[in-house]
Protein backbone atom coordinates (compact mmCIF):
# COMPACT_ATOMS: atom_id res chain seq x y z
CA UNK A 1 0.00 0.00 0.00
CA UNK A 2 2.83 2.36 0.81
CA UNK A 3 4.45 1.47 -2.55
CA UNK A 4 0.64 2.76 -4.06
CA UNK A 5 0.80 5.78 -2.20
CA UNK A 6 4.61 6.63 -3.86
CA UNK A 7 3.61 6.44 -6.85
CA UNK A 8 0.54 8.10 -7.09
CA UNK A 9 2.54 10.85 -5.27
CA UNK A 10 4.93 10.46 -8.00
CA UNK A 11 2.30 10.72 -10.91
CA UNK A 12 0.56 13.52 -9.10
CA UNK A 13 3.91 15.97 -8.94
CA UNK A 14 4.59 15.10 -12.59
CA UNK A 15 1.07 16.37 -13.67
CA UNK A 16 1.26 19.36 -11.31
CA UNK A 17 4.91 20.23 -12.86
CA UNK A 18 3.60 19.48 -16.46
CA UNK A 19 0.54 22.14 -16.05
CA UNK A 20 2.67 24.64 -14.57
CA UNK A 21 5.23 24.39 -17.22
CA UNK A 22 2.52 24.99 -19.77
CA UNK A 23 0.69 27.66 -18.04
CA UNK A 24 0.54 30.46 -20.83
CA UNK A 25 1.38 28.90 -23.96
CA UNK A 26 -0.86 28.51 -26.63
CA UNK A 27 -1.09 24.89 -26.73
CA UNK A 28 -4.05 21.90 -25.87
CA UNK A 29 -2.58 19.84 -23.56
CA UNK A 30 -4.16 16.58 -23.37
CA UNK A 31 -3.24 14.49 -20.36
CA UNK A 32 -4.66 10.37 -19.78
CA UNK A 33 -6.10 9.92 -16.66
CA UNK A 34 -5.88 7.31 -13.99
CA UNK A 35 -8.79 5.93 -12.78
CA UNK A 36 -7.96 3.05 -10.68
CA UNK A 37 -5.63 2.67 -7.70
CA UNK A 38 -4.32 -0.94 -8.25
CA UNK A 39 -3.23 -0.15 -12.05
CA UNK A 40 0.27 -0.07 -11.38
CA UNK A 41 3.01 -2.48 -12.72
CA UNK A 42 6.41 -2.63 -11.50
CA UNK A 43 9.57 -3.64 -13.43
CA UNK A 44 12.83 -4.27 -11.31
CA UNK A 45 13.29 -4.52 -7.97
CA UNK A 46 12.59 -7.22 -5.83
CA UNK A 47 8.41 -7.15 -5.14
CA UNK A 48 6.58 -10.07 -5.81
CA UNK A 49 5.10 -10.35 -8.69
CA UNK A 50 7.86 -7.17 -10.44
CA UNK A 51 8.90 -7.73 -14.16
CA UNK A 52 12.36 -7.95 -15.06
CA UNK A 53 11.74 -6.58 -18.60
CA UNK A 54 9.81 -2.89 -19.29
CA UNK A 55 8.10 -4.81 -22.45
CA UNK A 56 6.91 -7.55 -20.73
CA UNK A 57 5.05 -5.36 -18.77
CA UNK A 58 3.82 -2.88 -21.34
CA UNK A 59 2.46 -6.14 -22.92
CA UNK A 60 0.92 -7.16 -20.00
CA UNK A 61 -0.85 -3.81 -19.03
CA UNK A 62 -4.08 -1.62 -20.32
CA UNK A 63 -5.09 1.75 -21.46
CA UNK A 64 -4.55 4.03 -18.04
CA UNK A 65 -2.20 1.83 -16.11
CA UNK A 66 1.58 2.99 -15.24
CA UNK A 67 4.30 0.78 -15.79
CA UNK A 68 7.05 1.78 -12.81
CA UNK A 69 10.70 1.35 -13.31
CA UNK A 70 12.80 1.07 -10.70
CA UNK A 71 16.26 1.54 -10.93
CA UNK A 72 18.21 -1.45 -8.68
CA UNK A 73 18.35 -3.34 -11.97
CA UNK A 74 18.92 -1.12 -14.67
CA UNK A 75 20.35 -0.80 -17.02
CA UNK A 76 17.66 -2.29 -19.10
CA UNK A 77 18.93 -3.35 -22.24
CA UNK A 78 16.08 -3.70 -24.31
CA UNK A 79 14.04 -1.62 -27.48
CA UNK A 80 10.63 -1.19 -26.87
CA UNK A 81 7.25 -0.63 -28.27
CA UNK A 82 4.70 0.78 -26.30
CA UNK A 83 1.55 0.47 -27.91
CA UNK A 84 -0.96 1.15 -24.93
CA UNK A 85 -2.00 4.86 -23.42
CA UNK A 86 0.24 4.45 -20.44
CA UNK A 87 2.47 5.97 -18.12
CA UNK A 88 6.14 4.90 -18.36
CA UNK A 89 8.39 6.12 -15.34
CA UNK A 90 11.73 5.80 -14.31
CA UNK A 91 12.25 5.91 -10.47
CA UNK A 92 15.20 8.24 -11.35
CA UNK A 93 16.34 9.71 -14.44
CA UNK A 94 20.14 9.36 -13.80
CA UNK A 95 19.87 6.20 -12.63
CA UNK A 96 17.28 4.29 -14.34
CA UNK A 97 18.54 3.57 -17.80
CA UNK A 98 17.40 2.07 -20.95
CA UNK A 99 19.89 1.25 -23.29
CA UNK A 100 19.53 -0.38 -27.04
CA UNK A 101 23.43 -1.35 -27.51
CA UNK A 102 23.50 0.51 -31.00
CA UNK A 103 21.79 -2.73 -32.40
CA UNK A 104 19.79 -0.52 -35.07
CA UNK A 105 16.63 0.94 -35.03
CA UNK A 106 14.89 2.75 -31.75
CA UNK A 107 14.96 2.45 -28.54
CA UNK A 108 11.64 3.60 -27.82
CA UNK A 109 8.76 3.70 -30.34
CA UNK A 110 5.77 5.00 -29.59
CA UNK A 111 2.78 4.05 -31.80
CA UNK A 112 -0.22 4.95 -29.83
CA UNK A 113 -2.29 8.07 -28.48
CA UNK A 114 -1.34 9.26 -24.72
CA UNK A 115 1.51 8.50 -23.80
CA UNK A 116 3.43 9.78 -21.14
CA UNK A 117 7.04 8.57 -20.90
CA UNK A 118 9.44 9.99 -17.64
CA UNK A 119 11.96 9.65 -15.57
CA UNK A 120 14.81 7.96 -17.45
CA UNK A 121 18.13 7.90 -19.33
CA UNK A 122 17.36 6.56 -22.93
CA UNK A 123 20.77 5.99 -25.10
CA UNK A 124 22.26 4.39 -27.87
CA UNK A 125 19.96 3.86 -30.29
CA UNK A 126 21.28 3.19 -33.69
CA UNK A 127 23.24 5.80 -35.89
CA UNK A 128 21.91 5.11 -39.51
CA UNK A 129 18.82 7.50 -40.58
CA UNK A 130 15.87 7.87 -38.67
CA UNK A 131 16.86 5.73 -35.98
CA UNK A 132 16.09 7.23 -32.54
CA UNK A 133 16.01 7.39 -29.26
CA UNK A 134 12.18 8.02 -29.07
CA UNK A 135 10.42 7.71 -32.14
CA UNK A 136 6.71 9.05 -31.81
CA UNK A 137 4.41 8.42 -34.80
CA UNK A 138 1.47 9.24 -33.02
CA UNK A 139 -0.12 11.93 -31.02
CA UNK A 140 -0.80 14.11 -27.52
CA UNK A 141 2.20 12.27 -26.02
CA UNK A 142 4.49 13.34 -23.32
CA UNK A 143 8.25 13.55 -23.11
CA UNK A 144 9.39 14.83 -19.48
CA UNK A 145 12.27 15.15 -17.54
CA UNK A 146 14.22 12.66 -19.44
CA UNK A 147 18.31 12.22 -20.59
CA UNK A 148 18.32 11.36 -23.84
CA UNK A 149 21.91 10.58 -24.75
CA UNK A 150 24.23 7.87 -26.31
CA UNK A 151 27.86 7.56 -26.89
CA UNK A 152 29.00 10.95 -28.63
CA UNK A 153 28.18 11.11 -32.03
CA UNK A 154 27.29 7.51 -32.90
CA UNK A 155 23.09 7.64 -32.42
CA UNK A 156 21.27 9.11 -35.02
CA UNK A 157 18.57 11.48 -33.73
CA UNK A 158 17.22 11.70 -29.98
CA UNK A 159 13.54 12.76 -30.80
CA UNK A 160 12.13 11.95 -33.82
CA UNK A 161 8.61 13.03 -34.48
CA UNK A 162 7.10 11.74 -37.52
CA UNK A 163 3.36 12.86 -39.15
CA UNK A 164 2.79 13.59 -35.41
CA UNK A 165 0.63 16.01 -33.54
CA UNK A 166 -0.13 17.45 -30.36
CA UNK A 167 2.57 16.35 -28.29
CA UNK A 168 4.17 18.02 -25.55
CA UNK A 169 8.16 17.51 -24.99
CA UNK A 170 10.01 19.42 -21.90
CA UNK A 171 12.10 19.44 -19.72
CA UNK A 172 14.67 17.08 -20.86
CA UNK A 173 18.33 17.00 -21.58
CA UNK A 174 19.27 15.86 -25.35
CA UNK A 175 22.92 15.62 -25.90
CA UNK A 176 25.99 14.06 -28.20
CA UNK A 177 23.67 13.07 -31.46
CA UNK A 178 23.68 13.87 -34.94
CA UNK A 179 20.20 15.90 -34.45
CA UNK A 180 18.47 16.26 -31.56
CA UNK A 181 15.12 16.90 -32.00
CA UNK A 182 13.19 16.27 -35.77
CA UNK A 183 9.88 17.22 -36.63
CA UNK A 184 8.79 15.91 -40.09
CA UNK A 185 5.76 16.43 -41.23
CA UNK A 186 4.12 17.31 -37.31
CA UNK A 187 2.02 19.87 -36.45
CA UNK A 188 0.67 21.59 -32.72
CA UNK A 189 4.09 19.98 -31.01
CA UNK A 190 5.54 22.21 -27.87
CA UNK A 191 9.19 21.68 -27.67
CA UNK A 192 9.54 23.83 -23.97
CA UNK A 193 12.34 23.93 -21.31
CA UNK A 194 14.69 21.49 -23.05
CA UNK A 195 18.67 21.40 -23.30
CA UNK A 196 19.55 20.34 -26.42
CA UNK A 197 23.62 20.17 -26.83
CA UNK A 198 26.58 19.14 -28.53
CA UNK A 199 24.83 17.92 -32.27
CA UNK A 200 26.75 17.05 -34.70
CA UNK A 201 24.07 18.43 -37.16
CA UNK A 202 21.54 20.60 -35.94
CA UNK A 203 19.92 20.74 -32.53
CA UNK A 204 16.41 21.22 -33.90
CA UNK A 205 15.14 20.10 -37.27
CA UNK A 206 11.62 21.09 -38.72
CA UNK A 207 10.67 19.56 -42.44
CA UNK A 208 7.45 20.34 -43.44
CA UNK A 209 6.50 21.15 -40.38
CA UNK A 210 3.85 24.09 -38.85
CA UNK A 211 2.14 25.47 -36.45
CA UNK A 212 4.88 24.09 -33.53
CA UNK A 213 5.94 26.18 -30.43
CA UNK A 214 9.76 25.99 -29.60
CA UNK A 215 10.21 28.02 -26.53
CA UNK A 216 12.74 28.69 -23.90
CA UNK A 217 15.11 25.87 -24.47
CA UNK A 218 19.00 25.71 -24.13
CA UNK A 219 20.45 25.02 -27.66
CA UNK A 220 24.47 25.38 -27.33
CA UNK A 221 27.47 23.96 -28.28
CA UNK A 222 25.94 22.34 -31.67
CA UNK A 223 26.78 22.63 -35.40
CA UNK A 224 23.58 23.82 -36.16
CA UNK A 225 21.01 25.43 -33.72
CA UNK A 226 17.46 25.51 -35.67
CA UNK A 227 16.81 24.48 -39.43
CA UNK A 228 13.43 24.98 -40.73
CA UNK A 229 12.77 23.45 -44.06
CA UNK A 230 9.33 24.16 -46.16
CA UNK A 231 8.19 24.84 -42.66
CA UNK A 232 5.23 27.78 -41.87
CA UNK A 233 3.22 29.42 -38.57
CA UNK A 234 6.41 28.04 -36.07
CA UNK A 235 6.82 30.24 -33.04
CA UNK A 236 10.40 30.50 -31.90
CA UNK A 237 10.84 32.25 -28.77
CA UNK A 238 13.05 32.74 -25.82
CA UNK A 239 15.55 30.20 -26.42
CA UNK A 240 18.99 31.14 -26.08
CA UNK A 241 20.71 30.08 -29.04
CA UNK A 242 24.22 30.16 -28.53
CA UNK A 243 28.32 28.69 -29.23
CA UNK A 244 26.73 26.89 -32.15
CA UNK A 245 28.25 27.14 -35.71
CA UNK A 246 25.03 28.04 -36.91
CA UNK A 247 22.03 29.64 -35.48
CA UNK A 248 18.73 29.49 -37.40
CA UNK A 249 18.50 28.45 -40.72
CA UNK A 250 15.19 29.26 -42.85
CA UNK A 251 15.44 27.49 -46.15
CA UNK A 252 13.20 26.94 -48.52
CA UNK A 253 13.49 23.37 -50.57
CA UNK A 254 10.68 21.95 -52.46
CA UNK A 255 8.07 24.51 -50.76
CA UNK A 256 7.89 27.60 -48.40
CA UNK A 257 8.89 28.09 -44.71
CA UNK A 258 6.80 31.20 -44.36
CA UNK A 259 4.68 33.53 -41.64
CA UNK A 260 7.31 31.84 -38.74
CA UNK A 261 8.02 34.18 -35.29
CA UNK A 262 11.16 34.35 -34.50
CA UNK A 263 10.94 36.51 -31.52
CA UNK A 264 12.92 37.48 -28.55
CA UNK A 265 15.63 34.79 -28.51
CA UNK A 266 18.88 34.92 -27.76
CA UNK A 267 21.64 34.70 -30.31
CA UNK A 268 25.33 34.42 -28.78
CA UNK A 269 28.76 33.18 -29.55
CA UNK A 270 27.53 31.40 -32.63
CA UNK A 271 30.71 31.15 -35.21
CA UNK A 272 29.48 31.19 -38.64
CA UNK A 273 26.35 32.75 -38.20
CA UNK A 274 23.61 33.73 -35.97
CA UNK A 275 20.45 33.64 -38.82
CA UNK A 276 19.77 33.27 -42.62
CA UNK A 277 17.16 32.02 -44.82
CA UNK A 278 16.64 31.71 -48.84
CA UNK A 279 13.56 32.05 -50.46
CA UNK A 280 12.76 29.35 -53.31
CA UNK A 281 11.50 30.40 -56.86
CA UNK A 282 10.69 34.03 -56.39
CA UNK A 283 8.40 33.49 -53.27
CA UNK A 284 8.49 36.45 -50.35
CA UNK A 285 8.41 34.14 -47.17
CA UNK A 286 6.23 36.78 -44.66
CA UNK A 287 8.89 35.42 -41.90
CA UNK A 288 8.85 37.84 -38.55
CA UNK A 289 11.84 38.69 -36.58
CA UNK A 290 11.91 41.02 -33.48
CA UNK A 291 12.75 41.77 -30.06
CA UNK A 292 15.91 39.30 -30.28
CA UNK A 293 19.08 39.83 -28.86
CA UNK A 294 22.04 39.63 -31.10
CA UNK A 295 24.76 39.29 -28.92
CA UNK A 296 25.27 43.02 -27.83
CA UNK A 297 23.01 45.89 -27.48
CA UNK A 298 22.13 47.25 -30.45
CA UNK A 299 20.55 51.08 -31.34
CA UNK A 300 19.62 50.29 -34.95
CA UNK A 301 17.81 47.73 -36.73
CA UNK A 302 19.37 44.29 -36.89
CA UNK A 303 20.24 43.12 -41.01
CA UNK A 304 19.72 39.16 -41.79
CA UNK A 305 21.62 38.42 -44.68
CA UNK A 306 20.01 35.61 -46.99
CA UNK A 307 19.05 34.56 -50.54
CA UNK A 308 16.28 34.77 -53.18
CA UNK A 309 15.57 32.98 -56.37
CA UNK A 310 14.86 34.83 -59.39
CA UNK A 311 13.69 34.19 -62.70
CA UNK A 312 16.66 36.13 -65.06
CA UNK A 313 15.07 36.44 -69.23
CA UNK A 314 17.98 38.03 -71.15
CA UNK A 315 15.78 38.67 -74.02
CA UNK A 316 16.80 39.76 -77.15
CA UNK A 317 19.74 38.92 -78.70
CA UNK A 318 19.80 36.32 -76.09
CA UNK A 319 17.73 33.59 -77.19
CA UNK A 320 18.04 31.26 -74.73
CA UNK A 321 14.53 30.73 -72.63
CA UNK A 322 15.76 31.89 -69.07
CA UNK A 323 16.78 30.55 -65.73
CA UNK A 324 16.41 30.83 -61.92
CA UNK A 325 19.09 32.96 -60.46
CA UNK A 326 20.12 33.48 -56.80
CA UNK A 327 20.79 36.72 -55.54
CA UNK A 328 21.60 38.18 -51.83
CA UNK A 329 18.57 39.41 -49.89
CA UNK A 330 17.95 40.76 -46.78
CA UNK A 331 15.22 40.94 -44.02
CA UNK A 332 15.30 43.28 -40.96
CA UNK A 333 14.57 42.50 -37.10
CA UNK A 334 13.87 46.33 -36.82
CA UNK A 335 13.27 45.79 -32.91
CA UNK A 336 16.33 44.27 -31.19
CA UNK A 337 16.62 43.94 -27.40
CA UNK A 338 18.71 46.24 -25.41
CA UNK A 339 19.72 43.35 -23.34
CA UNK A 340 19.37 39.61 -22.76
CA UNK A 341 16.12 37.81 -21.35
CA UNK A 342 16.36 35.52 -18.77
CA UNK A 343 15.88 32.19 -19.90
Amino acid sequence: MNKTILILGIIFLLFEASINQSAGMNVEKKSIRITNEDNTLYVGGNGPGNYTKIQDAINNASDGDTVFVYDESSPYFENIIINKSIFLIGENKYSTIIDGEETGGHVIRIVVNQVHLSGFTIQNCGGIPNDAEVCISSNNNEIYNNIITCIPHHGETGLWLYHSSGNLIFENTIEHHHYGIWLENSLNNNLSYNNILDMWSYAIILGDSKDNIIFNNIICNNSGGIYLRDSCNNEISRNLIGWNYRGIILMDQESFSSDNNIIKNIFKNNGKIDASFSMNRGAINNNFWDKNFWNKPLNFAKMIIGSRQLFYFPGIPFHFPGMWIVIPWVTFDWHPAKEPYDI
